[in-house]
């Protein structure tokens, strides 16, 4: 039975030989380049909300590519050779292995210490392959990854209750009994909890029409508020909205033209980073805009709810990671067993509300054997009553934790 009583990171916390990179700045600006590393883990976020949403634009989805690059860099620390360099190539093309580490390391570290956003990372061995773990592989996943190893003698239970604890209930199962001859699983949960930084009144939400994907009209409630923080580029409009804990904001990304294509094309084509900071903004062009103050957008916002689970497996074989999934798959530095990945489950959840937002993500590999505005500013409506675009985001990084599309809102009672 899964009896681990630690909380989420607490391991990370600790001193560790891993040395910090520098701090990121603390707000977002276009002045700040994005760095190869941003570059690539936006490529991917870009590329799994691709995998979710489906080749007909219709798919809804929420995801979180912190999740799955944590996952994917703790697969890449317990093997060696091709199976290490195929998924280290896929999280960051071009990086030192040392420096990808030391990377996410301080991404753990970061999440650990929030009580807003925290991540969580675990191995849980079966009983009869616990002899097979290489000494000091322990050790290596606290100081690297803050995680926890533990053995099971029922994975599929002893999983679930794990991922249920790191995700404060919102992730209750990920397992099933396809994991139970799983010789072991690597593990990574992502919990989000915050109220707006502005809360709704009562009397705020209306009921107004969304304009789903597949042509149906649902009537939904609708949260109208005015933001300052308006966002623009050549596909896109969108804005900012902070929670109570301002180091993370609402992002909501509205394709400029409606239908199926449009929005796919937002999908494959937006750096939520540089969109976030205003790196690829066409406000300037704006005969309305003045560059020395924002525009206030005028916001309709939908209350939804979401939950989602896909199989990665084709999405890391898309990345260039093919040998950690077949028998030439070298995980030695984690067991003297000969392991392949058989899955790797990816779940996530999101409710965006009146009083704030809750999200969670937990994602699996099983292994087997074998400024203040002007007086008067422009105001620009973005209402969201058809599909659109939407990320949780970490100011101070200016990375997406959580990314999702909207597509779909069943009518409220």
């Amino acid at each position: 039975m899964y009896t681990d009583n630690s909380t989420m990171g607490d391991d990370a916390s600790e001193s560790s030989a891993i040395s910090f990179p520098a701090p990121p700045l603390a707000t977002p600006t276009a002045d700040q380049e994005e760095t190869e590393v941003e570059k690539a883990y936006n490529g991917l976020a870009a590329k799994l909300l691709e995998t979710m949403v489906g080749p007909d634009g219709t798919g809804d989805a929420i995801v979180s590519p912190l999740s799955a690059v944590m996952l994917l860099g703790i697969a890449a620390d317990a093997s060696q050779g091709a199976t290490r360099s195929e998924i280290a190539h896929a999280i960051a093309p071009g990086t030192p292995y040392d420096e990808l580490m030391r990377i996410l390391h301080d991404v753990q570290v970061r999440y650990s210490r929030s009580r807003t956003a925290r991540s969580a990372n675990a191995v849980c061995v079966r009983n009869d392959y616990a002899p097979s773990i290489r000494p000091g592989y322990a050790e290596r996943l606290r100081h690297v990854f803050g995680g926890t190893l533990f053995s099971s003698a029922d994975l599929v239970n002893d999983i679930n209750a794990w991922a249920s604890k790191k995700t404060n209930g919102m992730i209750d199962r990920i397992a099933d009994d396809s994991v139970a001859d799983a010789a072991l699983c690597l593990l990574n949960a992502i919990a989000f909890e915050s109220d707006w930084k502005t809360l709704y009144e009562d009397t705020d939400p209306t009921r107004r029409e969304f304009h789903n994907a597949d042509g149906t009209t649902s009537l939904v409630m609708m949260l109208p508020s005015s933001e300052r923080r308006y966002l623009e580029n050549q596909d896109v409009i969108g804005f900012t909205k902070p929670y109570k804990d301002e180091r993370f904001e609402f992002m909501a990304l509205l394709p400029k033209k409606p239908g199926s294509d449009a929005l796919l094309d937002a999908v494959r084509h937006t750096d939520f980073t540089r969109t976030y900071r205003g790196q690829d903004s066409t406000l300037d062009k704006r005969r309305d805009w003045n560059p020395y103050f924002p525009c206030i957008a005028d916001v309709w916002l939908p209350e939804f709810s979401r939950d989602t689970e896909t199989d990665l497996i084709r999405f890391c074989k898309g990345l260039g990671i093919e040998t950690a999934f077949g028998p030439g798959a070298d995980f030695s530095p984690l067991t003297s067993a000969q392991i392949h990945i058989g899955k790797i489950i990816h779940k996530a959840h999101i409710d965006v509300d009146r009083r704030g937002t809750k999200a969670a993500a937990a994602t699996f590999g099983f292994a087997m054997v074998t400024g203040l505005p002007p007086a008067y500013p422009p105001v620009i409506e973005v209402h969201l009553d058809r599909p659109f675009l939407y990320a949780i985001m970490d100011s101070e990084t200016s990375l997406p934790i959580f990314t999702g599309v909207c597509t779909t809102i069943p009518s409220v009672e």
